[in-house]
């Protein structure tokens, strides 16, 4: 194995998809429906990476990026989004871009959707430091 990697995505089969791409190229994968289920997974033990959605119930994206920077966590965080990139800012004030706001609060990396498997795993080994299968 190369390391482990938490999924964090709402979407089914987005998780699934990822996971075969991931354990094809011989990474453990654990995944979370949400932000909540995502911290709980990181409180019981260390990732190599995490590659989470921005849209997700209980819990957004954003949020949860803040909430794992602010506990220590030091893993790289690839932001992965489902073809959006802007919405209203949350003071009202106009459009706020989203992948760049996550980068500001502490994502390493972003990547939106659709993308390769290609794509998705040079993206995970070069934030991890492993060389590609």
């Amino acid at each position: 194995m190369k390391g482990s990697v938490l999924i964090v995505d709402d979407d089914s089969l987005v998780r699934a998809t990822l996971r075969l791409f991931l354990e094809g190229d011989r990474w453990e994968v654990i995944d979370a429906r949400n932000g909540k289920q995502a911290l709980d997974q990181l409180r019981a033990r260390a990732f190599d990476a995490i590659v989470t959605d921005l849209m997700m119930p209980e819990m957004e994206g954003i949020e949860t990026i803040l909430k794992i920077r602010q506990s220590g966590i030091k893993a790289p965080i690839l932001v992965i989004s489902g073809g959006f990139s802007v919405r209203q800012a949350p003071d009202g004030s106009g459009v706020a871009d989203l992948l760049r706001m996550s980068r500001e609060l502490g994502a390493t990396e972003t990547l939106a959707k659709p993308f390769k498997a290609a794509e998705f795993l040079e993206r995970i080994n070069r934030l991890t430091g492993v060389a590609a299968s």
